[in-house]
């Protein structure tokens, strides 16, 4: 497998992917739009269909984009799981419940009732996360 590179751009809302060439070398950006100030990436096979898949937590819409890979390096425009009005901080992808499908976590900033942090899950499905995250407050 060859590595490639994606990099949240907050200063432009896009997600930049950069493909490797197999000789450690990367091929000139493709840009993606992303939301609103996204500030963390992550990567991961979100519904089962061998290709790499991107989620970004974008902080100014309070959302996290969904792009699903087409397998071909190139990404589906942005599905959007809304976390209003919650910030988001990071994203991370992993399976957390031990069902072998990768589950998204997302590390908010709570505006309700205390401003603390909490993490917010979202558990995979085959096809792709749940629309619904369960938040849990940190401690």
């Amino acid at each position: 497998m060859v590595p490639d590179l994606a990099v949240a751009n907050s200063g432009s809302d896009n997600v930049a992917v950069l493909l490797g060439r197999g000789d450690g070398t990367l091929i000139p950006a493709d840009f993606y739009g992303a939301g609103d100030l996204p500030v963390s990436v992550a990567a991961g096979d979100l519904n089962g269909d061998a290709a790499p898949d991107l989620v970004l937590a974008n902080y100014s819409s309070r959302d996290l984009a969904v792009l699903l890979g087409t397998g071909d390096g190139s990404f589906s425009g942005a599905s959007l799981l809304r976390l209003l009005p919650d910030l988001p901080l990071t994203v991370a992808l992993g399976d957390l419940n031990g069902d072998q499908i990768p589950d998204l976590a997302a590390l908010v900033y709570l505006v309700r009732p205390s401003h603390w942090g909490a993490v917010a899950i979202f558990l995979g499905r085959e096809t792709a996360p749940s629309k619904h995250p369960r938040t849990t407050p940190s401690a």
